[in-house]
């Protein structure tokens, strides 16, 4: 699909590459895949330790984690004490060290038997916890809106709230009154907010008009919204996440551009590997939980579709051709030029920095070089062809004559040059290890003035 531009030739003489199909399965990518929770209490507090994350990131090959905040000691309590919100900043510490991002969720009780928290109690919380999580936005991958109901999950819940999906205007108005807390506190932060179903969405918003253009360009309250389904092939309406068959059709073409995540719950012939993958397609999941529900994610290996599902979960970019200028001057832009296909199941849902490394073949000296433009990876969808060209102005770091590998770096804005918050495409032997940086396998001479 890639054959008019690979024909786009210019009168320069060019270094051209294809490469072949072959796929990392193993891959790791930020902000994307498998991950793990870690949960705590406030009467029992258990921090996250960046060893432990390391793991996760290393042998696991997990690059998010779910923290789950209980604060079960503070539910009759407007205050939350300075000594518990230092723990949760040192948890963001630990995740910053390790390489890895968080989705956070905070809840009053994971026991149906026992009480949440009224809003009274709720909005004061939110607000005094927007300091550490503004804070820490860097290693904030997104927030499930939590704090209403066992788990956090909006369903079994008090009075102020509506018991178990049963809810009056009053009741509707206080849980717009928490989700609007909460995308003040994301606001400066440009992360994501995550509610449970499409309805919630719909009933915050007073409509149920899908992302527009516009509203990605604008990162209005329509765009800022995502999903995480706990109830994932559960059923066919997975256990009222979807009411009718609107509501999949919303959720559907949302997806494309917030992101979703989530976990299974009920074992079946309804969860099986062909199934979950044709949903996560349709639904464009980002990251799943590996720990729930166990019998589903181990049938998926008995079925042999785990691997899929793991390497497909999120963005999956390869690189299928790349072209550069074949001699330069420091006086003139060079050409890169990038075809790349996304055969995940979403995009990239944040912007990304871009890099273009040159190495000199004699004495291995490094240049970054940032292009004169910069690419938006959130438009690199599934279904598009992606073709890119990057322009270097050498003058940037003024390299001597000679001839000069090239890699590309795409990194994080927070992380410039930090590996493990770099994207690397999933083409067998095409990560460079410890920088992680995209060997693409061409060079250039640049020549004397």
């Amino acid at each position: 699909m890639f054959e008019k531009f690979k024909n786009k030739l210019l009168k320069k003489k060019k270094y051209t590459k294809e490469y072949s199909g072959d796929i990392n399965l193993d891959v790791v990518n930020p902000e994307r895949g498998i991950y793990e929770h870690r949960h705590t209490k406030a009467s029992e507090y258990k921090p996250l330790e960046a060893n432990d994350l390391k793991n996760c990131r290393e042998v696991k090959h997990e690059s998010l984690i779910l923290r789950m905040f209980n604060l079960d000691a503070l539910r009759e309590s407007e205050i939350i004490p300075l000594e518990l919100l230092q723990l949760i900043d040192n948890d963001f510490a630990a995740a910053r060290e390790a390489g890895v991002k968080l989705i956070i969720r905070f809840c009053y009780t994971e026991d149906i038997n026992q009480p949440d928290a009224p809003l009274r109690i709720v909005l004061p919380h939110i607000e005094q916890l927007k300091p550490v999580i503004q804070k820490n936005c860097d290693v904030l991958f997104a927030m499930q809106a939590g704090f209403i109901g066992t788990w956090g999950e909006w369903y079994y819940t008090n009075d102020d709230f509506g018991n178990k999906g049963q809810a009056n205007e009053i009741q509707h108005a206080n849980r717009r009154a928490v989700v609007k807390a909460l995308l003040d506190v994301l606001e400066p932060t440009g992360r994501f907010l995550l509610l449970r179903t499409p309805k919630y969405k719909q009933r915050f918003l007073g409509h149920n008009r899908t992302i527009t253009e516009q509203d990605k360009h604008a990162r209005n309250l329509n765009f800022r919204i995502g999903f995480h389904n706990d109830a994932f092939l559960a059923d066919e309406n997975d256990m009222g996440t979807f009411d009718n068959d609107s509501d999949k059709s919303y959720f559907a073409f949302d997806s494309r551009y917030v992101p979703v995540l989530g976990e299974t719950c009920k074992p079946g012939p309804q969860a099986n590997g062909q199934r979950a993958i044709n949903q996560m397609m349709h639904y464009h999941w980002n990251a799943l939980n590996r720990q729930y529900h166990p019998e589903v994610i181990e049938g998926w290996k008995n079925d042999n579709s785990f691997d899929e599902i793991k390497s497909r979960l999120g963005y999956r970019f390869t690189l299928m051709y790349s072209e550069i200028d074949e001699f330069a001057t420091l006086n003139n832009p060079v050409n890169l030029n990038i075809a790349v296909a996304n055969d995940g199941f979403s995009v990239s849902i944040y912007p990304k920095l871009f890099f273009v490394i040159i190495e000199n073949k004699e004495t291995n000296q490094r240049f970054a070089i940032q292009p004169n433009n910069v690419p938006d990876i959130r438009d690199w969808f599934p279904d598009q062809s992606i073709e890119e060209t990057l322009e270097l102005n050498l003058a940037q770091v003024n390299p001597p004559p000679g001839k000069y590998n090239v890699y590309l770096e795409i990194t994080d804005f927070n992380f410039p040059h930090r590996p493990e918050y770099n994207i690397v495409f999933a083409n067998s032997g095409m990560e460079e290890p410890g920088f992680r940086l995209n060997n693409l396998g061409i060079s250039f001479t640049i020549n004397e003035q």
